[in-house]
């Protein structure tokens, strides 16, 4: 409908101009349909983060701070720790209320996890090469190692934000969907299937509340819903870590990364069962 309020021609003019605004905003959206490559992408998210050359400044990481637990069970809280260090070591204590107590790592070689209603496990197939990945130290920079293809599949909104949908393929395992910012490069949601001893799981993670740490950008909080596929059919937890200080470059304990005994003792016997977490030894004669 025309405006009463201005003279036809002038009015003419208007709706012509705001038609020719349409028109450009159609071809340069048309101009961006082409998308770019995933190295690309990949390249500019380690330049958005902080750069190549801040990353490789950095050898120790130490993580301290909460982690939420809804749903399995009801709500539990507790803490979390983490340590990890050049090239990929990893090493993570999770304390949750009353008495639950579980450690994962990796010395760089054997991956284990240690739980106090599980007893000690030794990670392996596909499930050590998940954690492998995870526990490359600052693993951005070695995405050419760490995947055979990475290639930018499309765009998508992820809360009101414009993200390129990236599919990372591993040379071992399932690929893995990540959201990169188009805007600054910060993956901010990523999808993937991890298998695990009890069967699959289906994990969505939200990267959040990213803080510059000496030169870094690095997530101080990661939401986790996680639904199994196996024997648990359909349970979902939302896992919430929430980083309340991160630093750099600490010195670590020599033996931080070191296997726990009851992992070389199951290391030592493979085929032995292991006791039951708090089983009374049987005294010695």
């Amino acid at each position: 409908m025309l405006s009463p309020f201005l003279p036809r021609r002038a009015t003419l003019g208007c709706l012509t101009a705001a038609l020719g605004l349409v028109f450009a905003g159609a071809v340069a959206w048309a101009q961006d349909e082409k998308l770019p490559s995933g190295e690309k992408i990949m390249e500019k998210t380690i330049e958005g983060r902080g750069g190549r050359e801040a990353f490789e400044k950095l050898k120790t990481r130490i993580l301290k701070g909460t982690i939420e637990v809804v749903g399995g069970g009801g709500p539990r809280e507790g803490s979390m720790t983490r340590y990890e260090a050049a090239p990929n070591k990893r090493y993570t204590l999770v304390e949750l209320a009353p008495d639950a107590k579980t450690e994962l790592g990796t010395d760089g070689d054997v991956c284990w996890e240690l739980s106090s209603s599980q007893g000690p496990r030794i990670v392996e197939g596909q499930e050590k090469a998940q954690r492998e990945r995870e526990g490359t130290f600052n693993a951005l920079l070695y995405w050419r190692e760490l995947y055979e293809k990475v290639e930018c599949v499309g765009k998508e909104q992820v809360d009101d934000r414009p993200c390129y949908k990236v599919v990372l393929t591993p040379k071992v395992g399932n690929p893995e969907t990540v959201y990169f910012s188009s805007k600054n490069g910060f993956p901010i949601k990523s999808e993937m299937v991890r298998k695990t001893a009890q069967g699959d799981l289906q994990i969505q993670e939200r990267l959040e509340d990213y803080r510059e740490v000496d030169g870094v950008q690095l997530p101080f909080r990661i939401i986790r819903q996680v639904t199994s596929m196996g024997q648990l059919q359909n349970m979902t937890q939302t896992i919430t870590y929430t980083w309340k200080s991160i630093e750099h470059n600490v010195d670590l304990p020599a033996d931080r990364f070191d296997l726990p005994q009851d992992v070389k003792d199951l290391q030592a016997n493979p085929g032995k069962k292991p006791a039951k977490p708090g089983a009374a030894k049987k005294p010695p004669g």
